[in-house]
């Protein structure tokens, strides 16, 4: 017997398995039209005969096959009613913190990608199931992009937690991730923009929200009542996160570092023509 997938493995084999319980045992019987036809199989190279069997064409065969185990397809996200989708992302954004934590980042980051691919299309998601939707994609988004984080992928770590950002853009994670990974990749003055963004939707996020002035006036017939100007209320400072604060100073702190990196560099350089100039 041989072991192998696709082509390898002819339809009425697999239509004979199906009909199988675990643990039995059986003579399956293919004939060639469910075989490999007219083509047969011959072994491509002299190594094959090692681990296959060349197969004659118009050849029906018998198989002797034994049933140890066997799993059942999982339902695609397609397939899936609400309900079992949100169960396959929590599943999914359980086993990826479980590796998370066991340091196998790359495998975590692949589960908490399969658990977010299951809801991503799913925009229109009613009942509680949609209430948990857009919490629970946040949260693998950022862990995926703290996964990227660990294994120093800093385009993976700010792609990663862009997306996130168009979950939430008050998530304060998102906007640490991203900026963090934008220092690593030494691009400051894209840093320098975003940490601008992340500082002006706070401001907006903390903006008392407008007054409408025909909320609680009563209109009264004939003229029209004058209305008085009101003084402009004192401009509140917005206190920023810690986060942010954090981020403006490791910026300022790599820029500086950058630039003696890059004076030393240049000194160095003009230093060695100097040499050489003064050798000729």
């Amino acid at each position: 017997m041989f072991y192998g997938k696709g082509s390898m493995i002819p339809t009425g084999l697999t239509e004979g398995i199906k009909r199988m319980k675990k643990g039995e045992k059986a003579l399956i019987k293919v004939p060639a039209e469910k075989a490999f036809k007219e083509e047969g199989k011959p072994l491509l190279t002299e190594a094959s005969k090692h681990f296959l069997v060349e197969v004659p064409r118009c050849a029906d065969l018998d198989y002797e096959i034994e049933l140890i185990d066997f799993y059942e397809k999982k339902k695609e996200s397609w397939e899936m009613d609400d309900e079992e989708k949100i169960e396959e992302l929590l599943k999914r954004k359980t086993k990826g913190t479980e590796l998370f934590k066991a340091g196998k980042y790359e495998e975590a980051m692949e589960e908490y990608n399969q658990g977010v691919r299951v809801v991503e299309y799913c925009t229109y998601m009613p009942g509680p199931e949609g209430e948990q939707r857009k919490p629970l994609i946040l949260a693998c988004l950022l862990n995926m992009a703290q996964c990227a984080i660990k294994l120093k992928d800093w385009r993976k770590a700010r792609d990663t937690a862009d997306r996130a950002l168009t979950e939430d853009k008050n998530s304060e994670k998102a906007w640490f991730r991203k900026i963090t990974s934008q220092i690593e990749l030494e691009d400051f003055a894209v840093a320098k923009t975003t940490i601008a963004a992340w500082a002006k939707q706070v401001e907006e996020a903390t903006k008392p929200a407008k007054k409408n002035p025909e909320e609680g006036s009563e209109k009264k017939e004939g003229k029209p009542e004058e209305k008085k100007a009101e003084p402009a209320a004192p401009a509140v400072p917005v206190e920023l996160p810690a986060e942010l604060k954090q981020m403006q100073r490791l910026l300022a702190d790599r820029q500086k570092a950058y630039k003696a990196k890059k004076k030393n560099q240049f000194g160095n350089m003009f230093s060695k023509i100097t040499m050489y100039r003064n050798g000729a």
